[in-house]
């Protein structure tokens, strides 16, 4: 489907690594870079019901026996903390540990954000004429009691329908009444499956002044132990940093920094975050210092959006999302997201392919039930 968005391919990045005394040399970034590979393959092949920080650190033990590089490698285990959703020493069953298959495809940036995806399947949708956009209609309840129709209750009323298709994201759904109670395995799957915790904090500058590669990332590990500042949390913490063709860059939070930064408002968070790249990042000779102070900052609140209350599912098995992906009333109700995907749950991928999955059903089912 051509939806006549534009997007980019980002380039393949280099990551820099950088400690309290700058970038590491190139030859102990690559020997920590594949331990924590090794390891990570390792905890990945475990059957054993092990917590992954143990997993890794025994791992990288065995592999470096230079003290200073198993320091470094053991702190650069936490740059898994944003990825994953929850630190590392919470993921306390490794099996649940990168059991998926690999997202198929390739990655690429929607220019303008993802809004302006949004807003073209919306705008595609709308023109068949079958569609109606209903905008801050709060579910607030969803019953198939009735064995003709669904209704739908939201704050403005009441709508009717055949089939109802509830893309609520995971940490919502417990705020939707749903009669019938749901089936007791899916209630469990809603109640177990977690919801990952991250933010992001973006940069936007006038000109490119860290140095590097033509498309570098960066991972800055902890300088410090002290949080009593909103600056020190962030050097407490493995932050990873991306960079763009664009004169920006992006802080991915881990889930320590992003509770413990709750406290301070966006602007001290973005003060700190600028103040903390403009100092720990390798600058390009001769450009102004002025550079690295940003013309524009965002952070991200999404634990705090009641649409979604976090990010995506984390720590989560097989088992779980078969249970959440699973319809219930005979098919009449179904459900989509990337929490219902298997194996690209987390991600745009799963949502989209959850999406396509529901609609082939639904179609199936409406077919199925209009010839009896």
């Amino acid at each position: 489907m051509d939806l006549g968005v534009d997007i980019e391919h980002p380039p393949p990045t280099n990551d820099l690594i950088i400690d309290s005394n700058g970038p590491l040399d190139p030859a102990a970034q690559r020997s920590i870079q594949a331990a924590l590979s090794l390891a990570i393959n390792v905890a990945q092949d475990s059957c054993a019901d092990t917590p992954l920080l143990h997993l890794l650190r025994s791992s990288l033990s065995s592999s470096l026996s230079d003290q200073h590089l198993l320091h470094l490698a053991s702190q650069l285990i936490h740059s898994l903390d944003a990825p994953l959703g929850i630190p590392v020493e919470n993921f306390h069953d490794a099996r649940r540990f990168h059991w998926e298959k690999p997202l198929q495809g390739s990655d690429a940036v929607v220019k303008g954000g993802y809004a302006t995806l949004l807003n073209a399947v919306w705008d595609d949708a709308v023109r068949t004429g079958k569609v109606s956009v209903l905008h801050e209609h709060t579910c607030v309840s969803v019953s198939t009691k009735d064995p003709v129709k669904c209704i739908v209750s939201t704050q403005r009323g009441q709508l009717e329908s055949k089939v109802v298709v509830c893309t609520a994201p995971l940490a919502t759904l417990p705020s939707i009444q749903f009669q019938p109670p749901l089936p007791q395995h899916k209630q469990e799957a809603i109640t177990d499956t977690k919801t990952g915790l991250l933010e992001k904090l973006i940069f936007t500058y006038s000109e490119r002044w860290w140095s590097g590669d033509a498309n570098p990332s960066f991972t800055l590990l902890p300088t410090t132990n002290s949080q009593h500042t909103p600056k020190e949390i962030l050097l407490s913490h493995v932050l990873n940093v991306q960079t763009f063709s664009h004169p920006s860059l992006l802080i991915y939070l881990p889930p320590g920094a992003i509770r413990a930064l709750a406290m301070y408002s966006k602007q001290d968070v973005q003060r700190a975050g600028a103040e903390v790249l403009a100092e720990r990042l390798p600058r390009v000779a001769g450009v102004a210092h002025a550079a690295s102070t940003p013309l524009a900052a965002h952070l991200t609140t999404w634990k705090k959006d009641s649409t979604s209350n976090g990010a995506t599912t984390t720590y989560t098995t097989p088992q779980q999302l078969h249970a959440l992906q699973a319809p219930s009333t005979d098919g009449r109700l179904g459900f989509a997201g990337e929490h219902t995907e298997i194996h690209n749950h987390g991600s745009v991928n799963g949502a989209v392919m959850s999406g396509f999955r529901e609609a082939h059903r639904v179609s199936e089912y409406l077919s199925r039930r209009a010839s009896e």
